[in-house]
């Protein structure tokens, strides 16, 4: 008789022989939304949307924007509908590299989750390192008739994860409150750098929220519409497994047959 030890390393050398598996190491990829609206993938005035992101591993996002009942979307300037991929807030970075332009209208001024806010989230079919975006556009209206209010946060297995805030000028028009929030505080070009921040996240997330309102330093009982930009995220994709080399089933089955029988045989000679 011959052992179970043996079956199994016949199993693994047919295994071995019939394809064997290479890592595709970690890399870089990204959710871009001026490819996104080139391939129609999101159109003015959408709210929702499932997008892979990287096929070797499988990683996908799921994007939701939803709207409290004290507030609205809006245009801009006699514009489409938003959220809409738009050179309008995106900083410096020109008409080639548009952002998703969110534009609101809310009642009140208010607190994140409320019905005042907005908020964008974004899951992850699995949780990435080294997320990072752009947010454009932070800044207060110099009458006092609007001020940007912008509260980000990470998540890894429902734990929080806290952002990392760096603004894209010098003299910036926004101000961070605290380790989540951001608030305008003077005014900023919509072509400029002014309002723009890079966030980012030391830790993995599988998810992130975006709330979006208005803050409290303003004059008025109903704040007027006013917006931001969000920029493109990049991302490092976790490692993957991939089997190259794979024959065909029937190829496999001879392959392990024969280790079997080459036991077989070995056992009854010894």
């Amino acid at each position: 008789m011959f052992k179970i030890t043996q079956v199994s390393t016949a199993l693994g050398s047919a295994i071995a022989l019939a394809g064997a598996l290479s890592a595709l190491p970690a890399h870089a990829v990204s959710l871009d939304w001026e490819s996104l609206a080139q391939q129609g993938q999101w159109t003015d005035g959408q709210t929702s949307g499932s997008f892979l992101l990287d096929s070797a591993s499988g990683l996908s996002v799921d994007i939701d924007i939803l709207i409290g009942e004290d507030t609205s979307l809006n245009s801009f300037g006699g514009g489409n509908l938003t959220p809409s991929v738009n050179s309008i807030v995106n900083g410096t970075q020109g008409d080639d590299d548009r952002s998703l332009h969110i534009q609101i209208d809310p009642d009140r001024a208010g607190t994140p989750g409320d019905s005042s806010f907005m908020t964008f989230a974004a899951d992850f079919s699995q949780a990435v390192s080294g997320l990072s975006f752009s947010i454009f556009d932070i800044d207060l209206s110099n009458i006092g008739t609007w001020q940007d209010r912008v509260v980000v946060k990470g998540y890894k297995d429902g734990e929080l994860v806290t952002p990392t805030f760096a603004a894209l000028a010098s003299a910036a028009s926004f101000a961070v409150t605290d380790a989540f929030t951001l608030d305008g505080t003077g005014v900023g070009r919509n072509d400029s750098n002014d309002g723009a921040v890079k966030i980012s996240f030391a830790g993995m997330v599988d998810s992130i929220e975006i709330a979006y309102g208005s803050g409290p330093d303003i004059a008025v009982a109903n704040p007027e519409t006013h917006g931001i930009g969000i920029g493109d995220f990049t991302m490092t994709a976790p490692e993957t497994l991939e089997v190259e080399d794979v024959p065909e089933p029937a190829t496999t089955a001879g392959l392990l047959g024969l280790s079997i029988a080459a036991l077989v045989g070995r056992r009854k000679r010894d």
